[in-house]
């Protein structure tokens, strides 16, 4: 039987942060095409990293066949880009296995010296932007309004 508990956290979504562009390149752009290449990419979390009990809940769904959905959001701009994406895996270290399924600028030492998380995607798919009252984080305030307010790197949103 699943608990009310239970039920609300698996309505739970993460909305990520992420730097549009790294040296000229749209990041999400090679991302996307990594994983037509291979099925699967890796996207670095840099910053502070997901917790433990968050990296087990997603690696657990994995285990359990459920889908772990989540959003990546451009920062900064005017029009932030929107992507939900599906999360296979995470990790805060990186694995050798990651080197076949990542973009060439995370093969470097730089960016994985400063990653504190890395997951493993299986889709990626443009989504339009946030709308008001869409999604509330879960200390109550509402997505759209803490995006241009906080400094957080990861929210964790329910629908209204």
């Amino acid at each position: 039987m699943t608990t009310s508990r239970a039920r609300g956290a698996s309505q739970n979504r993460l909305v990520i942060r992420y730097g549009q562009t790294l040296g000229g390149i749209d990041i999400l752009d090679v991302h996307t095409n990594t994983l037509r290449e291979h099925g699967k990419v890796l996207f670095a979390k840099i910053g502070k990293p997901l917790g433990h009990a968050r990296i087990t809940e997603i690696n657990d769904s994995r285990r359990t066949g459920q889908r772990t959905i989540a959003y990546l959001v451009s920062s900064g701009g005017k029009e932030r880009r929107v992507h939900e994406v599906t999360i296979e895996s995470a990790s805060r270290n990186w694995i050798p296995a990651y080197q076949d399924i990542a973009p060439p600028f995370y093969k470097g030492g730089h960016i994985r010296e400063i990653t504190r998380c890395w997951l493993v995607l299986t889709s990626i798919k443009e989504r339009p932007p946030f709308r008001r009252r869409e999604f509330r984080t879960l200390s109550g305030g509402d997505l759209s309004e803490s995006l241009n307010t906080s400094t957080a790197g990861v929210f964790v949103v329910q629908p209204y």
